[in-house]
Parts: C-alpha cells; sequence; structure tokens
C-alpha cells in the first residue's frame, strides 16, 4: 500500500516537473533569430543572370535559406522598374506605407552589370558570385549602415573567401538615398553579375545567410 503511493506521488511530481519546464522553456529555445524580422525587395525586378536566373528568385532563395534559419522573412516581389526611371521611387514609396521599426534588416536586391565572367572561389575551391554593398553618404543612417555592412563583409571573408566581397560603393545621396534615409537598417546588396549562373549566385547566397545570421545574432 505505502509503495503505491510513493509510485502515485512520484508520478504527480513528474508531470508537475514537465508542465513547468514546458512553461519556463521559450517557444524555440535552440533559435536566437526566432523573433527576428527581415524584409527582401527588388527596387530592379528585371535584372537577370546569364541563364536566365533572376534577382527574384536569388531573393528568394536568400529569404529560404534565413527562413531556415529562424528568421521571419518578408520578401516583396512587386515589379518597381516598370518605368525604369522611376524604380527608386516606386520602391520608396512601397517602404513609405511599411511599418520598418519591425524589421532588423531590410535589404534591396540587386544584380551588377559587367560584360566578362567574374566570379571568386570559396575555400572549397567552389566558383561563387561576388558581392558588394551600396551605401549613400549624406543621410543620418549612414554611419549605422556602415557599420552593419562592415560586420557581414567581415563574416563573408571569414567564412567565405576573402576574394568574395567587392569594395562598397558610396554615393553621396544616390536617388532619393535608395530609401537609406528611411531606416537605419536598409542596405543595398548587389549579388554577382550578369554573367554569373543560378548555382553561383545560390552559393553566395548560402555564406550570406550565415553572415546574416551571424551578425543579427551577435
Amino acid at each position: 500500500m505505502l509503495r503505491k503511493k510513493i509510485i502515485k506521488l512520484i508520478s504527480k511530481v513528474l508531470i508537475i516537473s514537465s508542465i513547468v519546464l514546458a512553461l519556463l522553456m521559450p517557444l524555440n529555445p535552440c533559435c536566437a533569430s526566432a523573433n527576428k524580422r527581415i524584409l527582401i525587395y527588388h527596387s530592379h525586378t528585371a535584372e537577370s543572370y546569364c541563364d536566365g536566373y533572376d534577382v527574384v528568385k536569388g531573393g528568394e532563395d536568400l529569404s529560404n535559406k534565413l527562413r531556415k534559419k529562424g528568421y521571419t522573412v518578408h520578401h516583396i516581389i512587386d515589379k518597381f522598374d516598370t518605368d525604369y526611371k522611376n524604380s527608386y521611387y516606386n520602391s520608396n514609396r512601397m517602404l513609405k506605407e511599411k511599418d520598418l521599426s519591425k524589421y532588423d534588416l531590410i535589404i534591396d536586391y540587386h544584380r551588377d552589370s559587367i560584360n566578362k565572367k567574374i566570379t571568386s572561389k570559396d575555400k572549397n575551391g567552389n566558383e561563387i558570385a561576388k558581392t558588394m554593398f551600396v551605401l549613400t553618404k549624406e543621410q543620418d543612417n549612414y554611419f549605422s549602415q556602415k557599420a552593419t555592412v562592415n560586420k557581414i563583409e567581415k563574416e563573408l571573408a571569414t567564412i567565405s573567401s576573402s576574394d568574395m566581397v567587392r569594395k562598397t560603393w558610396e554615393y553621396k545621396k544616390g536617388i532619393t538615398y535608395y530609401s537609406q534615409n528611411l531606416s537605419e537598417n536598409i542596405i543595398l546588396l548587389e549579388n554577382g553579375f550578369n554573367t554569373n549562373t543560378e548555382l553561383e549566385v545560390k552559393r553566395s547566397n548560402t555564406y550570406l545567410s550565415y553572415s546574416i545570421d551571424k551578425i543579427l545574432n551577435k
């Protein structure tokens, strides 16, 4: 009789303990990125690579890689460049309609243009697309954005190749400051050239996702 009571008591203690632990544990204990949000959009949706892969698909690939790391990613695929000269004005208008304060990082995802094949090699010898960031200097968020870009570049050089990152291009104002005056978390990324391939871009996205994850969780 006493043995049964002891077993029953132990069972109750175990049940109560498991409930308490469940309540105390975070919803996603192994993912520090669970409550962080990223916005990706394309001022120039028509930009594509040599095999027909385009920046919108590249942006979705990066979005999915970040989602797998626990981020909530809002990928906007609206066409802002149907009238090319107004592309940045159109994307700027879209951003002004959103609450940008809820995003930890906002990326205008592009591709650069050049007429020759340019790649880098990662530490495994695989060809990857080179990346470059674009900043505007004459707006209040410049130093915060430059600090973010410098951190991403440092991580990219560490985990992929020091040759992967091209020198950051800086304008005074650009076109509407490339919207960087709207939030300190906005950066403009150029992933690869028109001569790169889908695979090279996706490999670079893998390194970008690791680097972004690293800097957002420091």
